[in-house]
């Protein structure tokens, strides 16, 4: 294994104000039989500096001062960042050092103290096997959080709905009782709803209203369940939103046969598709319901890759026409109604 964890926390350069982010002096992690990674990266990293300041250019830096990359932007943004290939970063002295310590891929989480929102640094980690992204990310965040410290901007203070008109409870309890009884009766892995949420004009998430999972022993998409039951929150900031964000644009129905394949795994949901172990087919709807008016709500559906997609949509639909009697799809049909639904080949009538 050939992995490097470090933190970057921000500073002033004690002269021009400059807004920096560094790792000199900060804890770090390398694997064991690993010196290249410790003398060559990591040294090499101690010696850099990012610039956070926005209002800043490239003109007269130093140097030892790197403009963006994926470290900055996981601070400026709040959120994580994965990068599945550090070839698209080799302008960077660093991402260029870690290609020559054999460094194919990484991950960054912001941190924040539990009672703030203030983002305290970035951990850095960067390693060799992309499959290795995924499991190590639920680790290392479920890690943090154990001493207290969160990794995804907590937008809990000002939650959405505050804002949402109509009765909000009511939806939402058909909801959870829909996603039980679907993802029961139809054997799925994971049946989760969102909506959106701008708290102001420069932030804009998804937020998970509600979720369930059905678990079984050996089960080897236990990892995409892992990684979901830690995401409450994703920011749209990053270009991350996936499928789930794509149909409330659209209003479009999708199923995806392979969510290792999908191109639509930008952001944090690229740890998705580092995971070539996800054989994982996912469906996507957007609907509305009477009791909140113009709320437009994405339901995500997984399951594995070997059923026979196009006949569990037929009976997915039914059951939750039975179990969702207030709500439409955004586009204005019923459900049970026949529609077109998008996969990454071709679109399918479905009834």
């Amino acid at each position: 294994m050939r992995i490097i964890f470090q933190f970057w926390r921000p500073l002033d350069d004690g002269g021009g104000g400059r807004l920096l982010l560094e790792s000199y002096r900060n804890a770090f992690a390398v694997s064991p039989y690993n010196r290249r990674l410790r003398d060559n990266y990591r040294v090499c990293s101690t010696k850099y500096q990012y610039s956070i300041d926005q209002g800043d250019n490239k003109i007269n830096h130093p140097a030892w001062i790197i403009n963006g990359g994926p470290v900055v932007t996981t601070f400026l943004n709040r959120f994580p960042e994965v990068v599945l290939d550090m070839r698209d970063h080799q302008g960077s002295p660093l991402a260029v050092c870690g290609l020559e310590c054999d460094l194919k891929c990484c991950v960054m989480l912001p941190v924040f103290h539990s009672a703030s929102s203030e983002c305290v640094g970035v951990v850095e980690c960067s390693m060799k096997h992309p499959a290795l992204l995924l499991p190590i990310f639920i680790e290392l965040k479920r890690e943090l959080e154990r001493v207290g410290l969160l990794t995804i901007f907590p937008v809990q203070g000002s939650w959405p709905h505050k804002t949402i008109s109509g009765d909000m409870e009511v939806a939402k309890l058909e909801i959870e009782k829909a996603l039980e009884i679907v993802c029961e009766s139809h054997d799925l892995t994971l049946g989760q709803v969102w909506i959106p949420y701008e708290p102001n004009a420069c932030q804009k998430f998804l937020v998970k209203l509600s979720g369930y999972s059905v678990y079984f022993d050996d089960d080897p998409l236990s990892s995409i369940k892992d990684f979901y039951d830690k995401f409450d929150v994703i920011s749209l900031n990053t270009g991350a939103g996936g499928l789930a964000w794509k149909t409330l644009q659209t209003h479009q129905p999708h199923l995806c046969r392979n969510i290792y394949k999908v191109s639509d795994n930008k952001g944090v949901l690229a740890l998705l598709s580092a995971n070539a172990k996800s054989k994982c087919a996912s469906f996507v709807i957007c609907l509305r319901s009477a009791h909140t008016r113009e709320l437009d709500y994405s339901f995500e559906f997984f399951w594995p890759c070997t059923r026979n997609h196009l006949l569990l949509l037929e009976t997915l639909l039914l059951t939750l026409r039975n179990y969702l009697p207030s709500f439409k799809f955004a586009s204005g049909e019923q459900l049970g109604d026949e529609l077109f639904v998008e996969t990454n080949y071709q679109k399918h009538l479905r009834h």
